[in-house]
C-alpha cells in the first residue's frame, strides 16, 4: 500500500477556522477536502481558477453547496496574482512556495462573497 505525502503545507486564515467552526455539519468533508489539497491543490481535488473580484483565487467542492476558497503560494506568486489577492508584502515573504492559505469557506453564495 502507497501512502501519499503531503506536499503542500496548509495556513487557515481566522476567517476560515471561524466559518470551518461555524458549519460544523460537514466537518469531515471539510478534514477530506484539506487533505486532497496539500497533496495537489490543482488536479486532485479539482479546484478552479476564479476570475473576476476573486482573480488569482481558487474554489474547490466541498459538497454540493459548500466551497473552500483559497490561493496557493507558488502560483500566487508565478503569476503575479499577490495585490489581487490582497497579500500584504511582509505575509507573503514568510510563507513558503508550498503553502496554501485557505481563506474562507461556506455555502457557495457565502463563500464567494
Amino acid at each position: 500500500m502507497t501512502t501519499c505525502s503531503v506536499i503542500y503545507k496548509p495556513y487557515f486564515s481566522p476567517e476560515f477556522s471561524k466559518q470551518a467552526e461555524k458549519y460544523r455539519s460537514v466537518k469531515k468533508l471539510l478534514a477530506k477536502k484539506v487533505m486532497q489539497l496539500t497533496h495537489n491543490p490543482y488536479i486532485a481535488c479539482k479546484s478552479e481558477l476564479l476570475a473576476g473580484e476573486l482573480k488569482g483565487l481558487r474554489s474547490a467542492r466541498v459538497t454540493k453547496s459548500f466551497r473552500v476558497i483559497f490561493t496557493v503560494c507558488e502560483e500566487c506568486r508565478a503569476r503575479k496574482f499577490q495585490k489581487l489577492v490582497g497579500c500584504l508584502p511582509s505575509f507573503c515573504e514568510q510563507m513558503k512556495s508550498g503553502t496554501i492559505i485557505l481563506l474562507t469557506f461556506g455555502p457557495h453564495d457565502k463563500a464567494y462573497s
